[in-house]
């Protein structure tokens, strides 16, 4: 039986936020992300696909979205296989692991970027999460905020 976490494998949407800091710089810029888990149904192992899209928006910067497209496929019990698609890396295929309170994964081998992702599901129901990503010319990110499921009010 594969672990179900709410986060990537059952559709709804998330929102984010954190800070995003660079090597060559001492500046940490604050960003905002909206994270939409299209419907998967039931996920199966190593049967299911999942798609999502990942928007993410810069303080101060609001006319300037990055948009990333990720497909997980091949999930399995502790892992899976993703692609990640954008304008400006194009497309680059990484794997991931499912532990009881983690989701994680990484790209290994890309010309234009190598880096991981790891997603800690806390007891209220959001996930912290920590990423670092390396570009060719060795330009390091490095990434910290936390996700949280969108609630919608009911209207009367």
């Amino acid at each position: 039986m594969s672990v179900k976490h709410p986060f990537f494998l059952c559709p709804g949407e998330w929102l984010g936020e954190g800070k995003i800091g660079f090597s060559a710089s001492d500046e940490e810029l604050q960003f905002y992300t909206h994270w939409n888990i299209l419907d998967s149904g039931d996920v199966q192992l190593g049967q299911k696909n999942v798609r999502c899209t990942q928007e993410v928006e810069m303080q101060d910067a609001a006319d300037e979205k990055m948009f990333n497209r990720f497909h997980f496929t091949e999930i399995g019990i502790q892992s899976f296989k993703i692609l990640l698609e954008n304008e400006q890396i194009g497309t680059v295929f990484g794997e991931g692991i499912i532990e009881k309170d983690k989701v994680a994964w990484e790209f290994r081998g890309h010309p234009h970027i190598e880096g991981f992702e790891v997603y800690t599901l806390g007891e209220n129901g959001e996930y912290e999460f920590h990423a670092e990503y390396i570009s060719p010319e060795g330009y390091r990110s490095i990434i910290n905020g936390r996700i949280w499921k969108k609630q919608y009010s009911k209207k009367s």
